[in-house]
């Protein structure tokens, strides 16, 4: 058993969990010292491991999967938890889990401004989907508490999305999607806009206080 690989692939599933705004589609990562033609054989067999999987499989994603071998389990667990997030990233919906967090931008109306730059614009975060914090915005939409959770920037001059000013890809915490809200923000103010939104008090706050 010396020689023994270990080797990290993907398998393709019907959704366990509603697809995000990506449209990509659920995976399952696996560790396996077969090959991976044995191990799907046996993912697909009576008794699959993980047993939440059964019904499920659509097929192995060789374009998904790392083609490097690795000589012990706690290298092959390390490369797999890198692929897992790259995966997550993209939008793709890995081991059930889920990674909805954008940042987006919002085109206002900057008619009233007197210099209004370039454009003038909301950036935001959200773990929903753009349209639909968007349209939350122009709703006046309130949480269980009876307190607005949208921008009156949005909701008074908000015109319409503009995806391509938004970073692309997703956001795996709240910490993560903040900060690129507020790098996306001083990105576009350096290009000339005038912008609404983002954390960047927070961020000058704490970066005060250090």
């Amino acid at each position: 058993m010396a020689d023994q690989r270990y080797r990290v692939f993907v398998v393709e599933l019907d959704d366990v969990k509603p697809r995000n705004e990506s449209g990509l589609p659920n995976l399952l990562t696996l560790i396996t010292v077969s090959t991976p033609e044995e191990r799907f054989a046996r993912l697909i067999g009576p008794k699959p491991s993980p047993r939440w999987t059964k019904g499920r499989v659509v097929g192995p994603r060789d374009d998904l999967s790392l083609t490097k071998t690795y000589d012990n389990y706690d290298r092959a667990k390390k490369a797999e938890r890198r692929l897992v997030e790259r995966l997550l990233r993209q939008g793709y919906i890995v081991n059930k889990r889920v990674s909805h967090r954008r940042v987006y931008v919002v085109e206002l109306d900057g008619s009233h401004l007197v210099k209004p730059g370039k454009g003038y614009l909301y950036v935001g975060e959200t773990s929903l989907s753009p349209a639909e914090r968007f349209a939350k915005h122009k709703s006046d939409a309130t949480n269980k508490s009876g307190q607005r959770i949208g921008s009156r920037f949005v909701r008074n001059h908000g015109i319409r999305l503009r995806p391509d000013l938004a970073p692309d890809g997703f956001f795996l915490t709240k910490a993560e999607s903040e900060q690129a809200e507020a790098e996306c923000r001083r990105r576009l103010e350096v290009a000339g806009y005038r912008c609404e939104g983002a954390h960047l008090a927070k961020q000058k706050k704490s970066k005060s206080a250090n």
